[in-house]
C-alpha cells in the first residue's frame, strides 16, 4: 500500500503552535490540523529550530517533522486503519454467478431473453418485469427418489398456491412407478406413458403454461437422484 504523507508546522509566538498533516492513500487523503499550547507541558512535536531537531525547512517560518519512531508511532495511533492490509480495509466477498437470482426481462427486446433453467441437480430464479405468459418445459429422470417443483411468489414474499400446492410438483420414487406431475393442484396423467406392465416412464416434451404478474417471483428446483438429463426451463415472452 502506498501513502501519501504531508505536515508543516507553523510556530505562533512563544507559546502555541499549529501542526497540518495530510495523511493516506493518494486518492484518500485525510487532513487533520493539531493545535498546540505548550507554554506549560511543550509541543506535541518539538517546534525549535530545524538545525537542532532534523526538521526539513519548507520555506521561511515553515517546518516539516522528521521520520522518527516517534512520529511513525503517533500516526499510528491517530489513523491505525491506514496501516491495515488492503484486504481487511476493503474485504472482497466472491459471489458465484449461481447465486445470483436471474432478472427477467420486460419483453422490450424482441423475441425476449433467455429465461431460466436448471440441468440435473439444483435451482434458479427469476422477477418478472412485466406481466406475460411463461411456458414451463420439464423433464425429470432417475432410478431413485427425485423431485422437482415450480413455485410463484408475489412481490411482498406470499406464495401463490393452487389448493394449498405450489404451482407445478413432480416426485418421482423410481424409474418405473406412475408417478405423473401436479400443475395447478391437479394430476396430469398425460405425463406418464405406460411402456410394459407396472412400467411408466416420462412423456417427452412436456410443457405448462402460466400467466406470470409484473413483480411475482419464479423459483425452480430439482433436487433427490435427478440424472443429468432433466431438466426444468422457463421461457416467455417476458423472460
Amino acid at each position: 500500500m502506498v501513502f501519501f504523507l504531508s505536515s508543516t508546522a507553523i510556530l505562533l509566538g512563544q507559546t502555541s503552535g499549529v501542526i497540518n498533516i495530510e495523511v493516506g492513500r493518494k486518492s484518500e487523503v485525510i487532513k487533520e490540523r493539531i493545535e498546540t499550547n505548550f507554554q506549560d507541558e511543550g509541543p506535541a512535536f518539538p517546534l525549535v529550530d530545524s538545525s537542532e531537531s532534523g526538521f526539513i525547512p519548507a520555506s521561511p517560518g515553515v517546518v516539516r517533522p522528521p521520520d522518527t519512531q516517534d512520529f511513525r508511532e503517533i500516526l499510528r495511533k491517530r489513523f491505525p486503519h491506514l496501516y491495515d492490509k488492503a484486504e481487511k480495509v476493503l474485504p472482497k466477498t466472491k459471489i458465484s454467478r449461481d447465486s445470483l437470482p436471474k432478472v427477467l426481462s420486460d419483453g422490450q427486446t424482441p423475441g425476449g431473453g433467455s429465461g431460466i433453467r436448471v440441468n440435473g441437480v439444483g435451482s434458479s430464479e427469476g422477477v418478472a418485469l412485466g406481466d406475460g405468459n411463461v411456458s414451463i418445459g420439464i423433464l425429470l429422470k432417475t432410478y431413485n427418489p427425485a423431485f422437482m417443483e415450480v413455485r410463484v411468489y408475489d412481490p411482498d414474499g406470499t406464495e401463490v398456491t393452487f389448493s394449498g400446492k405450489p404451482l407445478l410438483s413432480w416426485r418421482r420414487p423410481n424409474d418405473s412407478a406412475d408417478a405423473p406431475v401436479e400443475f395447478q393442484g391437479a394430476a396430469d396423467d398425460d405425463s406418464m406413458r405406460k411402456v410394459g406392465p407396472n412400467d411408466y416412464s416420462p412423456r417427452d416434451g412436456l410443457s405448462y403454461d402460466f400467466f406470470l404478474k409484473k413483480g411475482q417471483r419464479i423459483v425452480i428446483k430439482t433436487g433427490g437422484n435427478a440424472l443429468k438429463e432433466s431438466f426444468i426451463k422457463v421461457s416467455g415472452e417476458n423472460l
